[in-house]
């Protein structure tokens, strides 16, 4: 509901206020995704050689923000915008992690479509800030692509775990 949420307010993206509220309303949602995976996995699970792989991507993803962020800080109103951006990245590769994390200590169908949908929300809003910050307007097709496959997956995901809980409210 928050992605959907943001979609909105990305028409006035330009007021400060709406770029802000867009991130902050974003940030709850990945915090909602967070949590609802972290309900359903055990990092304890998770294969050590993996988590240093994850470590590793952990580190690549922060330099990446980084660079990113570097490059269109010009283009920040305010530092406060900066900042909200940097969190709101941190959060993207966090909950990027946690989905990968459950989708490999679950290896179920669900647990793949649950880190589809996170994918292609994080691709979507990498997308969106690279069309906006660098004017890449061609940019603007793949995070509505991304928006369809996160929205279809998202409906999928949803009809799978009505699904078992219904089947455990009957049993």
């Amino acid at each position: 509901m928050s992605f959907t949420i943001c979609n909105l307010l990305m028409f006035n993206y330009e007021s400060l206020i709406f770029n802000k509220l867009t991130s902050y309303v974003s940030i709850i949602g990945y915090s909602a995704l967070i949590f609802h995976i972290t309900k359903r996995t055990s990092i304890k699970k998770v294969d050590p050689y993996i988590l240093v792989f994850f470590g590793f991507l952990i580190i690549l993803n922060l330099y990446c923000l980084y660079v990113i962020m570097h490059t269109v800080s010009y283009k920040m109103i305010d530092v406060s915008q900066e900042i909200t951006h940097y969190i709101y990245g941190l959060f993207i590769i966090f909950s990027c992690i946690v989905a990968a994390c459950h989708s490999f200590t679950q290896n179920t169908k669900k647990s793949m479509q649950l880190l589809i949908v996170v994918l292609a929300l994080s691709l979507m809003d990498l997308f969106s800030f690279l069309a906006y910050y660098y004017d890449w307007n061609i940019l603007f097709y793949y995070d509505r692509a991304f928006h369809i496959i996160a929205s279809l997956f998202i409906v999928k995901y949803t009809i799978k775990l009505s699904e078992r809980e219904e089947n455990v409210k009957i049993e």
